[in-house]
């Protein structure tokens, strides 16, 4: 005998939504990346300039900075009720990035590492040591710093003219 054909229950939502335009500026950054490491070579217009100029490598780390707060603002709201484990967890993630940062510049790595680092050649304020540290600092704000309640008239007056 046929059994009829009943709709499979719908699969619960998932808790916890990513925002689909922060992974797509995350995939085009960590290709923009890439690229301007392989063609920087060949192609020193688009490569890190000097001290004096600006190219596309310059213009990777601000976007990962812009992302890196982007999230931490939107992570953090589960947080807010238990702001010590929040403090917690970013320091921990804080120093997880600064650590690797110290690992991966450390000198020397490429050129017979062996063990230990190269406090000649060690690089303290790296990308992920950078990124790390305004993390920590920018999430803390985030974390502990007291949203204000405005009201709708002044809250039109403060998006035009910001203190």
């Amino acid at each position: 005998m046929l059994q009829p054909l009943v709709d499979a229950p719908s699969p619960p939502p998932p808790t916890s939504k990513r925002l689909a335009s922060l992974d797509i500026l995350r995939g085009f950054t960590v290709l923009l990346m890439v690229f301007v490491d392989e063609a920087g070579v060949a192609f020193p217009a688009i490569n890190h300039s000097a001290w004096d100029g600006i190219t596309l490598a310059d213009f990777v780390m601000p976007w990962f900075l812009f992302m890196v707060g982007t999230s931490l603002s939107l992570s953090l709201r589960k947080y807010r009720a238990a702001r010590t484990a929040g403090t917690r967890a970013i320091l921990t993630r804080a120093l997880k990035l600064i650590g690797l940062g110290l690992l991966l510049q450390g000198g020397g790595w490429f050129d017979g590492y062996s063990y230990g680092f190269n406090l000649a050649t060690i690089r303290f304020c790296g990308i992920l040591n950078r990124i790390g540290f305004a993390f920590g600092v920018g999430a803390l704000i985030e974390l502990w710093v007291p949203e204000r309640e405005l009201s709708q008239r002044r809250a039109r007056v403060v998006a035009l003219w910001p203190r």
